[in-house]
């Protein structure tokens, strides 16, 4: 081979090498800023893994406060049930409360008549023990001077 061919393939081949040095040196640094890029994929990766922690975590809450409601809303359906039938009581309690009140009065009008009718019965009684007394004192009277006179004679 001609020295002169080995000179130019080796200075074509030393130009080639240092392209080649030259997109090496750029393929590491493009190496290097996708490390980066990798390493802030990863803290991006921790990141969501915390925070689907912190989901599943509310979910759990949400489910816990869940069951709570549903409790709570067995326990006033439980309680409005309890609420209609203690209506239904009052409601009837009021019925014979007003029933009771009917008879009271009832009562009170016949206390009422009783009353009239002993009044009444008191002031004839009255009349009557009068018209007697008066009877009786006049009886006496009369016996009182027949036996004034009885006792008179000898």
């Amino acid at each position: 081979m001609d020295q002169e061919l080995i000179a130019y393939l080796d200075t074509r081949f030393s130009a080639i090498d240092r392209r080649f040095d030259v997109i090496d040196e750029h393929f590491e640094a493009i190496d290097r800023r996708f490390e980066q890029i990798d390493k802030r994929f990863d803290a991006n990766d921790q990141r969501f893994d915390a925070m689907d922690e912190r989901f599943d975590a509310i979910d759990k809450r949400f489910d816990a406060n869940d069951q709570r409601f549903e409790q709570i809303e067995q326990h006033s359906s439980g309680l409005t049930q309890e609420l209609r039938r203690l209506s239904d009581t009052i409601r009837l309690t009021d019925v014979k409360v007003e029933g009771l009140r009917d008879d009271i009065r009832q009562v009170a009008e016949g206390v009422a008549n009783v009353d009239q009718k002993l009044d009444s019965f008191r002031s004839e009684v009255t009349k009557e023990l009068e018209a007697s007394r008066a009877l009786h004192q006049v009886s006496f009277k009369n016996l009182s001077r027949r036996v004034a006179a009885l006792e008179a004679r000898p």
